[in-house]
């Protein structure tokens, strides 16, 4: 690390009001109080196997819980990832021992992302909870692992002593991709009105997340050697395509749990995930993440292009 902040930086903090407006400040516990009304537990326009054919064949009450295990996954990971990765990354920042020199104002953020993903870690816990006492409907076990594994395969040829900048980058592009279940539940009223508040919570805290490490990214960048972004630059697409790639090996251990062939679930897996639209929707929940890349010139470098365009996301 260079180790100086550039001196163009200016932080101007989202977190500044934290007190008054932050989900574990003031909002209250949401309670589940609609299961009899006809509502659903997820988007169903996020679910792409809800109306394959050989699901709709299934019947309304299978579609009702593939809805209903989507929002459980949803919700682990999300309990999961809050936790494991990025409070481990907004602790190293807050402790001064991320590598990469701040102002003390980002620092003492830091500590209030923390706050505010225990929180989201927390109520994602409670609501699963409470869903399945509403609907007598378990979960199924959720290995959190495979992802990680996969979404840290590409750091494994990165040097030692970058494997704690590499983390902090995997917390900034999580961070700083627009998810589309933050931006639709809300705004989908046949969706039961507790989970809709839920995810409006989360979204609004992370709204503050996302301008943070944006800023995150700024004085980071600038910081580093070429040496360094060269090694570092092109394992960014593996982050933000394994961040939002649909996790398929879930998805299918769901669909075994209905009266589906072998040979069905693999014609609903190809017919609800064309690689074309996965990529597509990755192009577009990542756009704001690389807008941040390209302000800060990762695409003027053409082995770091290369990378993004070889991996699809841009052109």
């Amino acid at each position: 690390m260079r180790g100086r902040i550039p001196s163009h930086f200016e932080y101007k903090s989202r977190l500044s009001d934290w007190d008054s407006r932050a989900g574990v400040r003031g909002v209250p516990r949401r309670l589940l109080a609609e299961e009899s009304m006809g509502k659903v537990y997820f988007s169903p326009a996020l679910v792409p196997t809800i109306n394959h054919p050989l699901i709709e064949k299934l019947g309304p009450e299978a579609q009702r819980k593939l809805l209903i295990y989507h929002l459980y996954s949803y919700l682990d990971f999300t309990a999961t990832f809050e936790v494991e990765v990025v409070n481990r990354g907004a602790q190293r920042i807050a402790l001064g021992k991320s590598g990469i020199h701040l102002p003390a104002e980002m620092l003492f953020d830091a500590y209030k992302i923390y706050c505010d993903e225990g929180y989201h870690s927390l109520y994602s816990v409670d609501l699963k909870l409470q869903v399945e006492a509403a609907t007598g409907v378990k979960a199924l076990p959720y290995n959190f692992g495979n992802f990680l594994r996969r979404l840290n395969k590409a750091r494994e040829a990165v040097p030692s002593n970058l494997r704690s900048i590499s983390g902090v980058l995997i917390v900034i592009v999580f961070e700083t991709l627009i998810s589309l279940i933050l931006n639709k539940i809300p705004k989908d009223q046949q969706v039961i009105t507790t989970v809709r508040q839920t995810v409006s919570d989360h979204a609004d805290d992370e709204a503050r997340h996302h301008a943070y490490f944006s800023s995150l990214f700024d004085v980071l960048w600038p910081q580093l050697s070429q040496r360094q972004r060269s090694l570092l630059s092109p394992i960014l697409p593996h982050f933000i395509i394994k961040s939002l790639e649909p996790d398929y090996a879930t998805i299918r251990k769901r669909l075994e749990i209905f009266d589906l062939s072998p040979d069905e679930i693999d014609q609903v897996m190809e017919e609800s995930y064309p690689w074309p639209e996965v990529l597509a929707d990755l192009r577009k929940t990542a756009g704001a993440t690389l807008r941040l890349f390209e302000r800060n010139g990762l695409f003027e470098d053409q082995q770091t292009r290369e990378a993004f365009q070889k991996s699809g996301l841009i052109v």
